[in-house]
């Protein structure tokens, strides 16, 4: 057999035995079966797969049936099949030493490419668990959010996008999308957009006409049953009217005119509310328009009301030139958008040239400044609607577009070449408005060229930026490229050139459904910093509890612990009644272990001091009481991060790095559930990087605080990382890592749960006193004698990794030297239940190293 599995000391894995054993259930097995929820998802033939939940035993079957058009399927065959088939049969279970917490089972080498199967859990007793279903198309959501009936939406192309997992037809078959609403539409997508981001999103071209209302999304694979999106309409308007055009050089405005050196502000102030009371565009004719501060330049600048669109007339050239004498020493936007607005066409330009220490002095700002409680437009809490920014140039800016903190909805940025000096799109909301979280839903930020600018920081490790997001639901940011190697947004010839970092996330607040895919990033980390090339990061988190809990009681669909819940976050006073709705529990510790789910609401008892949480979807396997322990905070779910391309070699770019040898990473240093990393390239990178953690604040340990980054059913597959960004360097890392660190007295909580790392190819690329694919601590492990699995239900399978003939690296201390592994586990056990399956390493000189692992087993040479 070709899978073989991680064992640790004899008298460990009796211990495990002993714990894990459990007397007679009378009721059958759970399975962790809800879609999108901690499920499994994909599997191919011969492959391993967990299968978790609760109640499993040793002497379990787990049987498959191939499931068919029409079949409802739920109920279990009427005995255990006696043969198994491509159809039908008992797939092999090859390791029980985590019952009754999980299974792993072996699918057969026949079974059938993209065919969905259920799966059953069968005991001695002939008690059947609930089916779960793999290989079934799983479409999420869609975008754009809203359309028009035969219109186009700024520059965007007339598709309909559909993100989700599953999605690629079986050969020969079609991908179909039903449109239902005052119309029915059968729409096709063509093979090659079927193909190109295949199994992760597609698109389908829309009708020429659509009727304007409500329409349902639906998706069928081939001849299988058609699925519904859920919990998403798709808003067809009526095309947008012809609205007046207002020019800013007319007479009734002032006359101003391009190009004369004069301050032109008044006359396009002035055409900016005529265009308010009328409804309508200010356009702009070819040539350079002036802009000094209004006299009463706010944060917001010049307001562009609600309904106005700002455009340079067709086929002119409309340069805006912001003027010296804006202040840098505090905020101030040029304009700020309120609301379904079209800017198109316009070179946005500073005549200043920008230094280090310059406030942000954004361009273009979506909303209005809304400052924290009690301050300016506090109370503000409408979303800005509809707001397009396509087709324009931002030259020699220092920020181009920002969020004044208000929630967003349907925004598009597509089209345009950004070249700030600091950061492009600065999205990120203000963390400290705490009692009014900033969000941004149903966004396409698509095909923008993003050029480095001249901003360098090396006190603070920080320069230019493409971009930062700080919230999302539903975001398509697809197709961008950010070219490090351009020098046409530089200062000066002899500037630093590149990225500190390209695409960056934060958790200002949650990010659902998000869609990082086909965007490039060149010469990530030529400046400074950390030189990540696509970053989802931990940074804005805001926990609700400052350790872990023991659940105190627990149903389907709630449970209840000790309170009291945080009452400060940032520094700021929050309301604990109303702060945390949105946001995750994640169990980390016994019944239950790696599920997450949506705080809906919750209720504090004043007798009792307890807190009972309510949640969506109901638990798959109930948390319980006096074992289970939860954390709770924001995180990344069903982020999709697919078929991006990263390029640091030379002689493209420098990998001069002024910090440390840094560049390229792909890095989900966040808390994240359901997430995929998938078909990206690297080359000569820092690879892909996923950080888990727990952390509470501990007497003794100053560097120790509130913090939690858990993972539950992350995938990290069908990546190549090809090459390190500087190999020679023993302080560069690349591979794929798996960073770990507790606090030192930390229960013994589970920070990684049902990790895969699958089918990646890696050539050239180790970790900092690592292998290829490391999984190992980078601060501290918790208490000692550091035996818990603060990483449990690890599957390492079907991974090429070449190169690692080279000579030895010299270690990060200038003095000692090291082999380069292809597999590295932590010397402590601190990994449990890991399963390595025909892993390849044909040139390692050692092909695996940590405790209990065979390196023979882990990676065949």
């Amino acid at each position: 057999m070709r899978h073989r599995f991680r064992r640790r000391a004899a008298s460990w894995r009796l211990l495990i035995l002993a714990v894990s054993a459990a007397p007679a259930f009378a009721v059958p097995p759970a399975l962790y079966r809800t879609p999108g929820y901690q499920s499994p998802v994909r599997i191919g033939a011969g492959q391993i797969l967990l299968l978790a939940g609760s109640g499993l035993r040793r002497d379990d079957q787990v049987i498959y049936r191939a499931l068919r058009t029409g079949d409802a399927g739920f109920e279990p065959p009427a005995s255990v099949p006696a043969t198994s088939t491509a159809l039908l049969g008992v797939a092999a279970v090859v390791s029980v030493d985590h019952v009754p917490t999980a299974l792993m089972v072996r699918m057969p080498t026949t079974l059938l490419e993209r065919r969905p199967y259920r799966l059953w859990v069968r005991t001695a007793a002939g008690e059947w668990s609930a089916p779960l279903t793999v290989n079934d198309a799983r479409p999420l959501w869609f975008s754009p959010a809203a359309v028009y009936a035969t219109r186009s939406i700024g520059s965007l192309p007339r598709l309909l996008k559909i993100i989700g997992r599953n999605l690629d037809p079986a050969p020969g078959q079609e991908l179909q999308v039903r449109l239902r609403g005052p119309d029915t539409h059968l729409l096709t997508a063509p093979r090659a957009a079927a193909a190109s981001l295949a199994p992760y999103a597609t698109s389908v071209p829309l009708p020429a006409r659509l009727a304007p209302g409500s329409y349902s999304v639906e998706l069928r694979r081939g001849e299988e049953d058609w699925v519904m999106i859920p919990g998403q309409r798709l808003e067809v308007r009526s095309d947008p009217v012809a609205v007046r055009e207002f020019d800013p050089a007319a007479s009734q405005f002032g006359g101003c005119k391009p190009d004369d050196g004069l301050d032109d502000t008044p006359c396009l102030q002035r055409a900016l509310a005529a265009a308010s009371s009328a409804g309508g565009t200010v356009v702009l004719d070819a040539g350079v328009w002036n802009l000094d501060p209004p006299s009463d330049a706010g944060p917001d600048g010049l307001l562009v009301p609600t309904g106005v669109n700002l455009k340079a007339r067709a086929g002119a050239v409309a340069v805006i030139l912001r003027s010296t004498r804006w202040s840098t020493t505090t905020r101030g936007a040029t304009f700020t958008l309120q609301g379904r607005n079209v800017v198109s066409g316009i070179t946005f330009s500073d005549a200043r040239r920008h230094a280090a220490g310059d406030v942000a002095q954004p361009m273009l700002q979506i909303g209005v400044l809304r400052q924290e409680d009690g301050g300016r437009n506090a109370d503000l809490v409408a979303p800005v609607p509809d707001v397009v920014i396509a087709s324009n140039r931002f030259d020699h800016v220092h920020t181009a577009i920002d969020a004044g903190g208000l929630p967003v909805t349907n925004l598009v940025i597509a089209d345009n070449v950004f070249g700030a000096f600091a950061t492009a799109l600065e999205l990120t909301g203000n963390r400290y408005n705490v009692n009014r979280r900033f969000q941004i839903e149903d966004a396409v930020i698509t095909r923008n060229t993003f050029q480095p600018g001249s901003y360098l920081d090396l006190a603070i490790g920080q320069g230019a930026m493409a971009s930062e997001l700080g919230a999302g639901r539903r975001v398509d940011f697809s197709d961008n490229v950010a070219d490090g190697s351009a020098t046409g947004a530089l200062d000066e010839p002899g500037d630093a050139r590149g990225w500190r970092a390209a695409y960056f996330w934060n958790l200002n607040d949650n990010q659902d459904e998000v869609l990082v895919a086909g965007n490039v990033a060149t010469c990530t980390g030529d400046k400074d910093g950390d030189g990540e090339a696509i970053a989802f990061d931990n940074n804005g988190n805001a926990f609700a509890l400052d350790a872990l809990r023991r659940v105190r009681a627990a149903d389907a669909d709630s449970l209840t612990v000790d309170g009291p819940l945080a009452g400060r976050q940032f520094g700021r006073v929050v309301d604990p009644a109303t702060y945390y709705l949105g946001d995750w529990i994640h169990v980390m510790q016994g019944r239950g272990l790696g599920q997450a789910r949506r705080i809906t609401g919750y209720d504090a008892n004043a007798a009792t001091g307890r807190i009972t949480l309510r949640i969506e979807p109901r638990w798959d396997v109930v948390p319980s009481a006096g074992d289970s322990g939860i954390s709770i905070g924001r995180q990344f779910w069903q982020l999709q991060v697919v078929g991006n391309r990263i390029d640091n070699r030379r002689p493209l770019c420098s990998q001069g790095n002024r910090t440390a040898p840094k560049g390229g990473l792909i890095g989900v240093i966040a808390q994240s559930t359901d997430t995929v990393v998938a078909g990206n390239e690297q080359h000569d990178s820092d690879g892909v990087l996923l950080q888990s953690m727990y952390s509470a604040a501990e007497a003794g340990c100053p560097d120790c605080a509130r913090g939690v980054f858990f993972n539950s059913s992350v995938e990290i597959r069908d990546n190549l990382i090809d090459g390190a960004y500087r190999l020679a360097d023993g302080c560069s890392s690349s591979g794929i890592f798996l960073s770990l660190a507790a606090s030192p007295r930390s229960p013994a909580v589970t920070a990684s749960f049902g990790l895969a790392i699958l089918h990646n190819t890696i050539a050239n690329a180790t970790a900092r006193d690592g292998g290829a694919i490391t999984v190992q601590p980078t601060w501290y492990l918790g208490p000692a004698p550091h035996r818990w699995p603060l990483v449990d239900a690890l599957l390492i399978q079907d991974n090429a990794i070449t190169g690692l003939d080279a000579s030895a690296a010299r270690a990060c201390d200038g003095k000692s030297v090291r082999p380069r592994p292809a597999i590295a586990l932590p010397a402590d056990p601190v990994v449990w239940h890991v399963a390595f399956a025909g892993n390849r390493c044909p040139d390692a000189r050692v092909a695996a190293s940590g405790f209990g692992v065979k390196a023979g087993v882990a990676c065949r040479r």
